[in-house]
C-alpha cells in the first residue's frame, strides 16, 4: 500500500491486493460508484497516471461537463478527471469518491440531520442527481442517484 502526492497535488492512495481484494460491492446503494480527479493540469494528470497505472485517458462529451476525461482500463471507464477551473477559487486538487444512493436528496437530509456539511446541494447532470457533502469530521464526498446507462 502506498499514499502518495501526484505531480499536480491532489492526494491518493494505492494498493496491490493480496488477501483482500477490495471493493466486492460497487454500483449499488451506498456503495462506492465513480472516483473523480479535479486537478489543475490534466495534462500532467494524464501523463502520471498512464505511466503508474494501466490506464489510458480519453475526452468525452458530458452535457455540462464539457472536456470531461474518463480514465479507462481496457476501454471501459473507471474514473475521471476535470479541470479545478469548473471548482470554486482556492480548492487544491483533489481525489473525490461518488457514492451510489437510491435518492441524492434523502441522502443530503440525512447527512445533515447527522452533523454533516451541504458543499453543493442537489442538482441534477446528465449522469444523474449528484450531491456534495462533507462529513462531521471535514472529508469530502459525493452522492448520486445514477441514471440507466442509454
Amino acid at each position: 500500500m502506498a499514499v502518495l502526492a501526484d505531480p499536480t497535488g491532489a492526494v491518493v492512495g494505492l494498493w496491490q491486493p493480496g488477501t483482500f481484494d477490495g471493493a466486492d460491492i460497487v454500483n449499488e446503494h451506498g456503495a462506492l460508484i465513480w472516483n473523480e480527479l479535479s486537478t489543475g493540469d490534466t495534462a500532467a494528470a494524464s501523463a502520471f497516471y498512464s505511466a503508474v497505472l494501466p490506464v489510458t485517458t480519453a475526452t468525452t462529451e458530458i452535457p455540462g461537463a464539457e472536456g470531461y476525461i474518463e480514465f479507462k482500463v481496457d476501454g471501459r471507464a473507471v474514473a475521471g478527471m476535470m479541470d479545478l477551473s469548473a471548482l470554486p477559487p482556492g480548492t487544491t486538487p483533489n481525489w473525490l469518491p461518488y457514492f451510489q444512493v437510491d435518492d441524492a436528496d434523502e441522502i443530503q437530509a440525512a447527512a445533515t440531520r447527522a452533523g454533516g456539511t451541504v458543499l453543493a446541494p442537489a442538482f441534477d447532470m446528465a449522469v444523474g442527481r449528484i450531491a456534495l457533502l462533507a462529513d462531521p469530521q471535514g472529508g469530502v464526498f459525493a452522492v448520486i442517484t445514477a441514471k440507466a446507462p442509454e
